[in-house]
């Protein structure tokens, strides 16, 4: 497995190469049938459907084609084409080819270099397994991927290397998350954002005193069962040219494994809550990606990151706890404990004075229940705001469908010895958290995005592996570009 090299070069300065692809809807079959030399037979096999690949010897200087299927032109979408790649990619690996060409292909409406990313993208991201490295670096069978494009080069090339970076970040998303607690706890997690400095971030961790100074109430009760410290990990990309202005703010729920504290979760599907820090992972993720491609937004990455274990110290369900914004909370379950860490993230970004904030987490089980794994769940009470996410989410096909926040849920919330209780049982599971992360946020555009499914994925579906997806951070850096 190594680094791949992409290339974009026009038709006539393509040397030959190993394979070519070529990416074919339905209705182009009967153009091409009159240009190329294949046979009548290969026809009766290839019929355009989704993802249908048939593999062509010839006599040409390409030698070997592999016809892929993208369907009907008139309902294709980006995530036809990153989903077809996944297919060609697979057929490619299996016939161990390293090295190809896709050929130019039409998408209907969408324009050339679009569906070249996009392409790109199924390729770079199949076939992923954790190596425990947590670096960006890809690492994929093909050693060179290269386009030939009817375009100038010039207008398609950076695109590519921009969906490469994009995927780098999506990779580190995906190493972090999977990580058991062995290899990443709250400091070897801190260790791994500190190493991204050179790529022009600004890196401050808090440690076990900076957290009590900030009195991160919520980080510093969910700890109290860890035989580890916490750490508030926080990654600065200044890329505006006036430093000054207002940050775009995203925060990620780091939870390095849950247990599930005093209420403790059965141990039937307990390792895979070492995921459970996905959300801290994606903005790790999200970060690198806005500082290597130089995004011109200032962004900030917020990251409270511990375990949750029931030790002798324990947090205790009954137990109130209160924020520095004079906010009490009754302990109703400690296995909701990611809403009380980033109540914390949510009070620290506000003091960064931002545009706007969008939190991140594996949030809530409810959610999967609501939206199984098509789409993660958007909570979010401004428009503009709420569009924004929506469009990056259908451009990245990273969905998000809005749920409501209907004043009526906060009874389910009601304490008689706190302002809040940090659980309201199973109705509205997944708005209740969210009205509850509500009183923390600033008072500033924000964004709640429950990603339980769709980070943690228990099949691999596409360019998406069993586990961790790395969910967030093509959608992040689309609306980092299109705010």
């Amino acid at each position: 497995m190594s680094e791949v090299k992409i290339t974009c070069l026009q038709a006539k300065d393509s040397a030959p190469n190993e394979a070519a692809v070529v990416f074919l809807t339905k209705e182009m079959i009967p153009e091409v049938k009159k240009v190329t030399p294949l046979t009548k037979e290969v026809w009766k096999d290839f019929k355009g459907e989704a993802g249908e690949t048939v593999n062509v010897y010839t006599e040409g200087e390409v030698g070997r084609i592999l016809l892929c299927g993208l369907g009907d032109a008139d309902e294709l979408e980006l995530e036809d084409v990153r989903r077809a790649a996944v297919s060609a990619g697979d057929a490619l690996a299996k016939l161990e080819v390293k090295k190809f060409r896709v050929l130019p292909f039409p998408c209907g409406g969408i324009p050339e270099a679009e569906a070249a990313a996009a392409a790109l993208e199924g390729f770079l991201l199949r076939g992923y397994e954790y190596k425990a490295d947590f670096t960006p670096r890809l690492r994929t069978p093909f050693l060179e991927i290269g386009f030939v494009t009817a375009e100038d080069p010039k207008n398609v090339k950076p695109l590519l290397n921009k969906t490469k970076t994009i995927c780098e970040g999506v990779i580190l998303a995906r190493e972090l998350a999977n990580a058991p607690h062995s290899q990443i706890n709250a400091e070897r997690l801190s260790q791994v954002a500190k190493s991204l400095k050179h790529f022009g971030l600004k890196v401050n961790v808090l440690e076990m005193e900076g957290i009590k100074k900030k009195n991160m109430a919520g980080l510093l009760a969910v700890n109290r069962g860890s035989t580890q410290p916490a750490r508030f990990i926080e990654l600065i990309w200044q890329g505006a040219k006036n430093k000054k202005e207002a940050p775009y703010v995203f925060v990620g729920k780091g939870l390095t494994f849950d247990s599930g504290g005093i209420s403790i979760k059965g141990s039937s599907g307990m390792e895979a809550m070492r995921m459970d820090k996905h959300g801290g992972a994606s903005v790790i993720g999200t970060l690198y990606a806005a500082a290597a491609l130089k995004v011109k937004k200032n962004v900030v990455g917020l990251v409270p990151a511990t375990n949750n274990m029931p030790g002798p110290n324990a947090l205790l369900p009954g137990d109130v706890i209160e924020y520095k914004n004079g906010v009490s909370v009754e302990i109703i379950s400690t296995d909701a404990e990611g809403r009380l860490i980033l109540a914390d993230g949510l009070l620290r970004a506000g003091e960064f004075k931002p545009k706007a904030v969008v939190d991140i987490a594996t949030l809530t089980g409810a959610i999967i229940t609501c939206l199984g794994y098509e789409a993660a769940g958007l909570f979010c009470e401004d428009e503009k705001l709420s569009q924004a996410l929506k469009a990056a989410g259908e451009k990245t096909g990273e969905r998000l469908w809005q749920m409501p926040m209907y004043k009526g849920y906060e009874k389910l919330l009601k304490s008689y010895v706190a302002d809040l209780k940090n659980g309201g049982g199973r109705p509205a599971g997944s708005s209740t958290a969210a009205l509850f992360l509500k009183k923390f946020a600033p008072k500033v555009p924000w964004a709640h995005v429950d990603i339980a499914a769709m980070g943690m994925r228990p099949a691999t579906e596409g360019y998406n592996p069993m586990g961790a997806t790395g969910y967030g951070v093509r959608l992040f850096i689309e609306l980092l570009e299109k705010a």
